[in-house]
């Protein structure tokens, strides 16, 4: 069966709606939100290595000043249905709160390449794995950047914010 197909399940589809998934959002956001669903069902979202992995989800808008202004809230939001585990995969390391760009010298293209190379300079020492296990409903700013690569030398432990 395809993502594609694997989404049109009710029992799949459903999660999406679950009250303490709607609960946790409305946590983060209040009353006043949007709701925009960009459906995946993903299997082994494991990736095999290197730093080149690490990536924001709203990479394709990066340079859009409204993704940076301080009023915009968004999450990113997945129900895991499966564990985190080298041989399947799915698991988030973050580097928390590097969405921010560092410097602004008002040239969006020096300011990103400085931002990325920041980034990626710290990624082994800062890097936080968000433990996932089958169920787990997980929800961050996309705008952070994260991976699914497996990192062995991580210096940080494990994170974990729970709204239920």
């Amino acid at each position: 069966m395809t993502p594609s197909q694997k989404i049109k399940l009710p029992e799949i589809y459903k999660i999406c709606f679950h009250y303490k998934i709607v609960l946790c959002i409305h946590e983060v956001f209040g009353e006043n939100y949007y709701k925009f669903n960009d459906f995946q069902a993903q299997r082994n979202s494991f990736r095999a290595s290197g730093n080149n992995e690490w990536h924001i989800d709203c990479g394709s808008e990066a340079r859009a000043n409204y993704l940076h202004r301080n009023d915009n809230r968004q999450l990113k939001c997945g129900t895991n249905l499966q564990d985190n585990t080298i041989e399947w995969g799915e698991g988030i390391y973050n580097l928390p709160m590097k969405h921010k760009i560092p410097i602004d010298t008002f040239i969006k293209r020096f300011d990103f390449r400085i931002k990325d190379w920041n980034n990626l300079r710290r990624t082994k020492k800062e890097a936080l794995l968000v433990p996932i296990k089958t169920g787990n409903f997980v929800a961050f700013d996309s705008r952070i950047i994260h991976t699914s690569v497996v990192l062995t030398k991580l210096e940080n432990p494990l994170i974990e914010k729970k709204c239920f």
